[in-house]
């Protein structure tokens, strides 16, 4: 069975976004929606030759540790994308694992590395791959601006490339964001699905509808 996965993979060359870290499901949702209304896209946790048959993106849910067996998979897909979103303090614990990662990953790979954590500064200096950062602090690529909250969704301007763009991201009935963390942690993975999106091809608006939807 994984022969035949390494096999159609080979052959259909899909897309590829692996999300490791902290709060990688609800990454992984945040980025399905931005990507399900532009391409065939599938969430997985392992791959399957149907899956991979079937769709033109892959999202791949899994823990830091594992990413390093992924590098087949990262090798071949069209266009891998890794988004590694973890706070400080989980990055100052792993940061030797995160240095030994980025050494070994093809210089195909793309990362996403949230800038207001400037630890992360760490994986750019220490491998040669593309990277987007994101935050809302100056200096990101990706900046978020101008945020406003109420019970019903978080409000904030997207700055990128000298394109701005007004970004919702309505509350799900069953979500209640009970503090500034909760806010802030929905705003980054909302950031990094823009990434995404934008390293896929997308444009600012078409993201924006996404979500928006």
């Amino acid at each position: 069975m994984e022969f035949l996965s390494k096999l159609i993979f080979l052959l259909k060359r899909p897309n590829l976004v692996i999300v490791a870290g902290d709060d990688r499901e609800g990454i992984v949702e945040t980025i399905f929606k931005v990507l399900k209304p532009y391409f065939k896209t599938k969430k997985v946790q392992k791959f399957s030759f149907q899956n991979i048959l079937r769709n033109k993106v892959l999202i791949l849910e899994t823990e830091l540790g594992k990413v390093d067996k992924l590098k087949f998979f990262i090798r071949k897909s069209k266009l891998p994308i890794l988004a590694i979103a973890q706070t400080k303090e989980s990055f100052l614990d792993n940061i030797a694992r995160f240095q030994n990662l980025a050494k070994k990953l093809p210089s195909c790979t793309y990362l996403i590395l949230n800038f207001d954590n400037k630890i992360n500064k760490n994986l750019e200096n220490e491998a040669q791959l593309r990277y987007l950062s994101f935050g809302i602090q100056d200096g990101a690529d990706l900046k978020a601006t101008d945020i406003h909250i109420n019970d019903k969704g978080i409000n904030f301007k997207i700055c990128y490339k000298g394109s701005i763009v007004p970004i919702w991201v309505p509350y799900s009935k069953f979500e209640k964001q009970e503090s500034e963390l909760d806010n802030k942690k929905q705003i980054y993975n909302a950031l990094i699905a823009v990434s995404a999106g934008i390293i896929l091809g997308l444009n600012l608006v078409e993201i924006s509808q996404a979500l928006k939807n």
